[in-house]
């Protein structure tokens, strides 16, 4: 076994300058602060500025008031509030500034690269556990997942990094203090995450099969790591006594009924993605798929990984290290995909760093017991590194070109700032989710943000009011852009309602993003202002609608509406032709009374038209006026919007002409000449 006191720290120190350097990269990029990624520091702001409590809808009883200060237990249900007293220093010295909190989830993330490689020098020495350390600091899922921290990655990757230190520095020296930091380390673990349990029991499995009797220890040890647990574990602990057990009940909430078997094969892809770049993050600069053969090659050298760790030849320390790490990954993925609760790949990141490190651990025993197969680890190691510097440099770059997408948009920061010197200090309305935590933050709590929006109905608030009660009583509106919009319903429902109420409008701002498409719109309304309190103009509508149909449906009246369509197809579509036309009947569309009308069509592009036609250029008109082209480079859903012109919208039959700059030829299996797939147009206030 190796002295672990003996190895200079040269290794560790570069892998982490590596690992500091390419997330400062990132974080230079500026894309916007997420919506979870502020709740997680949102108390630190309340802190700062008020001895209440700062109770979050979601997570009663998450504070504690003792001599006129309130702290916080957890941030939400399962998540403890470790980042929001590291911020609270931070905030109170240099603001809630955004690249502030991400430096912070960076430092959190270099933990579990420490951790890491001081399990592992122990037993494989320095340079195997440095090599370790460098492949976790260079990869892009790691590190977009801790900096772009959404999911409390960055407080799952302290517990772990500490956790696998105290195991390291029990194995060393067997003492009861050693026994009571392992403890300490885990119940921290269990605070900052409650899924991290999931980590313990698949460590605690793992050394009951590799260690067997060797796992005993002596009682007061036991006794220590117990005491340990309910001291690093206490906030929790407390937690659930106040909320009577409020995490637990939560996994209720959110356990599912889909077939294990679909389930099962929507992980192995999440799992696949994630050892290399996560689809989470590429989606922050809406970035393309994973190439087919990586999706395939990582897992696949994985897996042979972990046979050589569990059945492969080595010195009896390094094949117990080995095999326990082995299994530890192995039991815990096992929860994780077997589990009724949502899995995403910020689950699947806790399973990373045991990932890398029993790659880094097969590759060693490799090279030291196969002396034909040695030039086999040093190419798997070039070329992993090749692809992670690759997807970080598109990722920088693509964050860069866009600035963040939806809801990562750095167009958060001028909407921030738009309310925060317009209606600092008033409560401000937002229809939808993701603006609610991120503004409170970025205007270091100056505006009073309440959600007010429905994942289920367009016809009443979430209180159950009817919209025109919520504009009767006036007051800030925010919406996202028709682009954006997570939960569009509430949107609808309120925009309709605002159509036909006709209230006094005191102001409307649009922010708009670099390809000038709206990202937000506020709109103040004043109170008492419907000039159509009895919704007189009920024959009015405030959106007009054609959807495909399906097959088996009655489609004359459509037909005659549609000219290059063909007939709907099962998925509640239509193939079109490259040339292709709709007729809408505007007799009783309304005029929005803020903002204006767009015409709107949502479609798909497989796959298979994208490889051999290449990117797509869709243009159209509107009764003869030319409509903004729209370019559909990658596969899968789209929508075409572009706005019109108040003097072109007359009542009576609109006539919208498209054509596609290429198209797909008839072929022998299919005799149609085959453009896009279209689920439906429509002409919607925007």
């Amino acid at each position: 076994m190796t002295d672990i006191r003996k190895p200079l720290p040269y290794w560790i120190a570069g892998a982490l300058a590596i690992y500091f350097l390419l997330g400062a990269v990132l974080i230079a990029q500026k894309p916007g602060l997420q919506y979870d990624e502020a709740l997680l520091v949102a108390g630190a702001v309340h802190m700062e500025h008020s001895p209440t409590a700062f109770e979050l809808e979601s997570t009663p009883d998450a504070w504690v008031c003792r001599l006129g200060r309130c702290f916080p237990l957890m941030s939400f249900l399962y998540i403890g509030p470790l980042k929001e007293y590291a911020m609270l220093p931070l905030f109170a010295a240099l603001g809630p500034r955004t690249s502030v909190i991400r430096l912070v989830s960076l430092l959190f993330g270099a933990f579990a690269i420490w951790g890491v490689y001081r399990l592992i020098v122990p037993w494989f020495g320095a340079t195997a556990a440095g090599f370790c350390a460098v492949a976790l600091a260079i990869n892009p899922s790691f590190l977009n997942m801790v900096v772009f921290d959404n999911n409390a990655i960055g407080v799952v990757m302290v517990g772990l990094g500490l956790t696998c230190a105290a195991v390291s520095l029990y194995g060393e020296r067997r003492s009861v203090l050693a026994a009571f930091c392992l403890g300490a380390a885990m119940g921290f673990g269990v605070w900052n995450r409650a899924n991290f349990v999931w980590l313990l029991v698949g460590g605690a499995a793992a050394g009951v099969i590799v260690f067997r009797r060797r796992i005993l220890i002596p009682l007061s040890h036991a006794g220590a790591i117990a005491v340990g647990g309910v001291v690093g574990g206490f906030p929790f602990l407390l937690y659930q006594y106040v909320s009577n057990g409020a995490t637990w009940k939560a996994q209720e909430q959110f356990t599912g009924s889909r077939p294990m078997a679909a389930l099962l094969r929507e992980r192995a892809f999440l799992f696949a993605d994630t050892l290399l770049s996560d689809g989470e993050h590429r989606a922050m600069w809406a970035g393309p798929s994973l190439p087919a053969w990586q999706l395939w090659f990582f897992p696949s050298l994985l897996f042979l990984a972990a046979v050589i760790c569990v059945m492969g030849r080595a010195e009896t320390q390094r094949r117990l290290c080995a095999q326990s790490i082995t299994l530890t990954m192995i039991f815990t993925g096992a929860i994780i995909f077997f589990s009724r609760l949502p899995v995403a790949e910020h689950h699947l990141i806790l399973l990373l760093p045991l990932a890398v490190a029993i790659v880094v651990m097969a590759c060693w025993m490799v090279w030291e017991r196969m002396p034909r197969l040695r030039s086999a680890p040093p190419v798997v190691f070039a070329l992993y590194a090749a692809c992670c510097l690759y997807w970080q440099f598109e990722s920088a770059r693509g964050l860069k070109e866009t600035g963040g997408t939806g809801v990562w948009s750095n167009r958060g920061l001028e909407l921030a700032h738009y309310l925060d010197e317009g209606f600092g200090g008033r409560q401000v309305k937002m229809l939808d989710w993701g603006f609610e935590y991120n503004l409170y933050v970025l205007t270091d709590g100056r505006i009073k943000p309440k959600e007010l929006f429905s994942q289920t109905s367009e016809d009443v608030s979430p209180p159950g009011r009817p919209w025109i009660d919520e504009i009767r009583e006036g007051g800030v509106f925010v919406l996202h852009g028709a682009e954006h919009r997570v939960f569009p319903e509430s949107a609808a429902g309120f925009l309709r309602a605002l159509t036909l109420a006709r209230p006094v409008i005191v102001r409307t701002h649009r922010v708009r993003g670099p390809d000038g498409t709206t990202y937000a719109q506020v709109i103040e309304v004043a109170r008492n202002s419907i000039r159509a309190p009895g919704m007189e103009d009920a024959d009015e509508i405030t959106d007009v609608r054609i959807t495909m149909g399906k097959p088996g449906t009655d489609s004359s009246g459509l037909d005659s509406q549609l000219t290059g369509f063909y007939p709907p197809e099962p998925g509640g579509f239509r193939w079109t032709k490259r040339q292709f036309s709709a007729r809408l009947d505007l007799t009783h569309l309304a005029r929005p009374v803020t903002g204006d009308l767009e015409l709107v069509m949502h479609g798909y592009v497989p796959e298979v038209v994208i490889q051999k036609l290449g990117s797509l250029t869709l243009t159209g008109r509107f009764d003869g006026h030319p409509l903004t082209a729209s370019t559909v480079s990658h596969a899968g859903q789209f929508v075409f919007r572009s706005s019109l012109n108040d003097g072109w919208i007359a009542k009576g039959i609109a006539q919208v002409d498209f054509q596609l700059d290429k198209a797909m030829a008839p072929s022998a299996s299919d005799g149609r000449e085959l453009g896009v797939a279209v689920t439906g147009i429509s002409i919607e206030p925007e």
